[in-house]
Formats: structure tokens, sequence, C-alpha cells
């Protein structure tokens, strides 16, 4: 897809798009390793959740970007819960299958819970390589793919990564020049250094974005209050309000006519 030779920077910006975006194969792999993660780790939790988000799913994803996983015990699990368990370590896998008390397990916080599943994950060295867990404000466990080659990051925190990953999904699919804009703007920060460890992160650059376009006049993305005052339904989680309306057809189409370029 030649882009030099294109004059019309709106249309530049929809080919460097086009050029950049995790194609509908790569989409295929993740989900495809998603699977093979949920199924070594429901060994131990026959009910857990492992779900995709962030990059992957929001339409922004650029080729080659780390796959996000949020691995929830069971489906009510929150890590904020005022029954979760604080222990100073995990059970090892031997001493779950002799009798830790399983209601515990399920209960354990996200380090504990995270630093078990690292020990279920090393145990697949055959399918995944460079298995870390990083204690950090927000632990994780740190893994690559060995037939793919594609590094994913494990969390284990609550579904409002997930609420935030759709909707900046949704603003995508709002306005066609949401998306380009977004990854030009990106590629361009990458290629001069703004997104390091340390510095800008991509879904920061995101958020900025949005934020100017929800903000410019006319408005060309409604504001989540908005949104959230259009929600069919309520979804509290960890004390915030998470639902927002999905239907398009709720959402008025802006009356900037603004080109990319």
């Amino acid at each position: 897809m030649e882009i030099r030779g294109c004059f019309n920077v709106s249309v530049k910006m929809k080919k460097l798009c086009d050029l950049l975006c995790l194609s509908a194969e790569d989409l295929k792999i993740r989900f495809a390793i998603r699977e093979e993660v949920l199924k070594i780790i429901s060994r131990f939790y026959p009910k857990c959740v492992v779900l995709i988000y962030g990059s992957t799913l929001n339409g922004y994803g650029f080729k080659g970007s780390d796959l996000d996983l949020l691995f929830l015990p069971h489906p009510e699990y929150c890590n904020t819960d005022s029954e979760i368990v604080t222990l100073p370590s995990p059970p090892t896998i031997a001493g779950l299958r002799q009798g830790f008390p399983y209601e515990t397990f399920l209960k354990m916080d996200e380090t504990c819970q995270l630093k078990f599943v690292t020990k279920v994950l090393r145990g697949r060295q055959q399918q995944f390589a460079n298995i870390f867990f990083i204690s950090a404000r927000c632990p994780l466990i740190n893994i690559v793919h060995r037939k793919f080659g594609l590094k994913c990051d494990v969390t284990c925190t609550n579904r409002l990564v997930v609420y935030n990953t759709e909707l900046l999904r949704l603003y995508g699919e709002m306005d066609v020049r949401v998306k380009p804009l977004i990854m030009t703007i990106r590629c361009w920060a990458k290629s001069l250094g703004f997104i390091k460890k340390g510095g800008f992160t991509s879904y920061a650059i995101n958020l900025l974005i949005v934020f100017f376009l929800q903000n410019v006049q006319p408005a060309i993305l409604p504001s989540v209050q908005f949104l959230m005052k259009t929600a069919e339904f309520s979804c509290i989680i960890g004390g915030w309000e998470c639902a927002f309306t999905t239907n398009l057809e709720k959402i008025p189409k802006s009356a900037n006519r603004t080109e990319l370029g």
C-alpha cells in the first residue's frame, strides 16, 4: 500500500492506519492464545474467566503489540472485595492438591493469584517462554508465546479494564476520523520516543485525543457523561458506575465536518 505518492493528508492517514492495524489473522492468533491460557489455568480454576482487553480489542492495536489478558479466578471475583484474603504466599500446586482450603484459594488477593498462575504457566514451557511475575502497583505476569513470538501480559484486577476497552472501541466506531487520527498520532509519538517506559503510554495518548475530540467546536465525540445518561442498564464495579450506551442510534452524529488533514 503506497503512502509516499499520496498527496491527500486524510487519505494518507487512513492508509497508514490500515498498515499499522491488527489484521483479521492477527486477531485470530490472539484469540487462540487466550484459549490456550484459559485451558491451562482452568485445570485449577474450573470457573475462571480469561478476557482480552486493551489495544487488541479497542481497535487501536499496532501489529506486534502486546496481548493484554484479564484473569479472574471466578466470575464474581473483585480484588477490592472485603472478603479477599491476603496471604504471605500462595500454596504450591502440590499443596493445593493435598488439601489447601479451596474457598480460601479462590479468595486470595491478586498478587497471590498471579503468583500461583505463574507456577502453573511455568509447567507449560513447551508453549510459553520468559514467564515472569512482576510485582508492581498493578501486578502482572509476563509471558511470550513460543510459536507466535507474541508477548502477553496477564493481570488480575477487575472488569473495569474491559469497560474501558469497550468505551474506546465505541468512540472509534462513532466517527471514521477517530481511528486514523489516533493511529497516526501514536505512530508519530512512538517514532519520537514519547511512548516509552516512564513516559506517555499508548492508552494516555488515546485518552488525550478523545478529550480533544470531545472539546472541539462543534464536538466530534460525545462526553462519557452523555453516554452514561443514555445507558440501558446500571453496572457498578469497584464502586464505579461503568454502564454506558453502546447503541449508536442513540448517539447524534457530529455536525463537525473538518477533514483529517
